[in-house]
């Protein structure tokens, strides 16, 4: 990959992900969920919950996938489909809660008639 338009990226445990864009990994660092581990070449290093939400599958697998549906796919490997789908609505889940929470601190916030800046 000597493509400088591309970021690498490393799990917690270090190891190579996928790499992305580097509008990705700006929003990533700016949100606080990446932090810059080599400058040359540019590699971030996710924090713990972020690389189950960015990366269901290695880049192989991704790439033998394209833009097949994850049904067709894998319907050789119903045991892995059933893995995969359940942890794609892991994250959702979490991300709801969350949401609904930041939503609900927003309001109460809100209702102070203070000014809300820099909110996500």
């Amino acid at each position: 990959m000597s493509n400088p338009n591309y970021v690498f990226v490393l799990d917690t445990n270090r190891k190579p992900l996928t790499p992305c864009k580097p509008s990705l990994a700006r929003k990533l660092l700016t949100v606080g969920k990446a932090k810059v581990f080599r400058l040359y070449p540019f590699t971030i290093i996710l924090n713990k919950e972020v690389v189950d939400v960015l990366c269901l599958a290695c880049e192989s697998c991704n790439i033998k996938k394209g833009t097949k549906d994850i049904k067709v796919f894998l319907a050789k490997k119903p045991d892995v489909l059933k893995r995969v789908l359940a942890q794609a609505k892991r994250p959702l889940k979490d991300a709801a809660a969350v949401n609904s929470t930041r939503w609900t601190l927003f309001n109460r916030l809100k209702a102070t008639n203070l000014e809300i800046k820099g909110w996500l």
